[in-house]
């Protein structure tokens, strides 16, 4: 590096405004991780900032104080939005196992010679032995989690199930058919998954889950 342009970085101006713009980019990309701001929107407004301050001669010290504090403001409440929703928060989907200890196999009791259950011989549709749920936490006034709407959803399109037949499950979206163990109930299949979910959250596992992106 020659002298002129040793001279050239080591120029208190340079240095500051320097400073200035990493300050500024750096804060501008907290604020999008915290608000979901464009990043293009933040460079245009470190231009805006810097032509107001080249014309009303703020000082350059005061810039990068104000910058610094604004920094530090954004990784606290970056810190603080972190603390509100922990890690497994994100953790809302996954697939479990839906056979219940009743269960009494495959042996499903299903009238084979009715013409609409066609499909299920020509297609040789198997029973299920895992369906993927979705659901939803809430935290009530007092900061207690809880879980709500835990729900079988379709693992090609991701739509909510219906139980249109008594041995099936079926998407609405794209009309593919789950069908079910013979001693399937939807009820105590969801307080399984809902003991299931629980213990992964306090357990840790929930991290392994090939669904769970935060």
């Amino acid at each position: 590096m020659n002298k002129k342009t040793k001279a050239f970085f080591n120029n208190p101006w340079v240095i500051g405004i320097g400073v200035t713009i990493v300050s500024y980019l750096i804060t501008s990309l907290l604020n999008k991780l915290v608000t979901g701001v464009d990043f293009k929107t933040s460079l245009r407004s470190v231009l805006v900032f810097l032509w107001k301050v080249l014309n009303f001669g703020i000082p350059l010290w005061l810039i990068i104080i104000i910058l610094l504090l604004v920094r530090l403001i954004f990784k606290f409440l970056k810190a603080s939005v972190e603390e509100q929703n922990p890690e497994w928060w994100y953790y809302t989907k996954d697939e479990f196992n839906i056979r219940l200890p009743s269960d009494e196999g495959d042996i499903i009791p299903i009238p084979f010679q009715s013409p609409q259950y066609d499909e299920v011989r020509t297609k040789r549709i198997e029973v299920e032995d895992s369906l993927l749920f979705r659901w939803r936490y809430y935290r009530s006034d007092s900061g207690k989690y809880d879980l709500a709407d835990i729900l079988p959803i379709c693992k090609n399109c991701e739509c909510a199930l219906i139980r249109a037949e008594n041995w099936f499950l079926t998407c609405p979206h794209c009309e593919r058919k789950y069908l079910l163990p013979g001693r399937f109930n939807p009820e105590e299949v969801r307080r399984k998954v809902d003991t299931l979910i629980r213990h992964k959250i306090s357990s840790g596992e929930y991290k392994s889950s090939p669904y769970f992106e935060k």
